[in-house]
């Protein structure tokens, strides 16, 4: 058994733990290379957990609540072969110089979230946010890691590498739905090839499924300048009923 704590730099909803982090934290214990991990309640921040392994499983804890539970995923996280082709990085580039950053934070569930929210400083979240493409269920931004994003080892965690995967999914339908309401993640499964280093131009891309009553699966992927991909994710968001709204902002201030 392993214990932990998520900092409150790493929040998604402002009082719970960014979604992908909290996956790829579980996902390491794991090794977290093609593992497929589900969340079960909101991560709580700055708060003691406990990792408990059974097996090939792995179990997140907050006393006694179930918060995640990671095992091996039963399937490679291989990016689907009719999934959008990786665009350029000027491309990318191109395309986020005409999104329109003010309107993004005015729809904004969660402006302060470690990956997607515009009011965090450049340095502090990742600030991947979605641009528009050709296509309507592509969506994509350009990403230079930042230097503080390194730990004690000098390569940046495996858990950050999954939050930067985690939004640009959930964004991309988002982004395609204003009216859908707040979504959570329910399960995401990652494949992470190698991690970034500080200062490396990347691409993040996030693109959706087809729709499951109130689940929407959708992926996402980081490549490099050259088109190769680092790392993907296959993700299941959930779309909240109203009296689960109701209790999920009620959780929030």
């Amino acid at each position: 058994m392993d214990t932990l704590s998520i900092p409150r730099r790493y929040c998604g909803p402002p009082n719970s733990a960014n979604g992908g982090y909290t996956c790829g934290t579980a996902a390491t214990a794991l090794g977290g290379r093609d593992v497929e991990v589900k969340l079960r309640a909101p991560p709580p921040l700055e708060t003691p957990l406990t990792l408990e392994h059974d097996g090939d499983e792995v179990r997140l804890f907050a006393g006694e609540t179930l918060i995640a539970v990671a095992r091996p995923a039963e399937q490679p996280i291989d990016i689907p072969d009719d999934a959008p082709p990786v665009l350029g990085y000027d491309e990318v580039v191109a395309a986020a110089a005409d999104f329109d950053v003010d309107a993004y934070r005015d729809s904004h569930e969660y402006p302060t979230c470690y990956t997607c929210g515009p009011d965090r400083a450049d340095g502090d979240g990742l600030r991947i946010f979605s641009a528009p493409t050709d296509r309507p269920d592509r969506w994509v931004w350009p990403w230079t890691p930042d230097p503080s994003l390194v730990d004690e080892t000098g390569t940046i965690p495996v858990p950050v590498v999954w939050a930067a995967l985690d939004c640009p999914s959930g964004q991309a339908w988002l982004q395609q739905d204003p009216d859908m309401g707040p979504v959570v993640l329910g399960t995401m499964a990652a494949r992470v090839d190698r991690v970034p280093t500080p200062g490396e131009h990347l691409v993040v891309s996030g693109w959706t499924g087809a729709a499951e009553g109130r689940k929407r699966p959708a992926w996402s992927a980081i490549s490099d300048a050259t088109g190769t991909v680092l790392a993907t994710s296959r993700t299941t968001w959930v779309v909240l009923d109203e009296a689960q709204r109701r209790a999920f902002r009620a959780h929030q201030p």
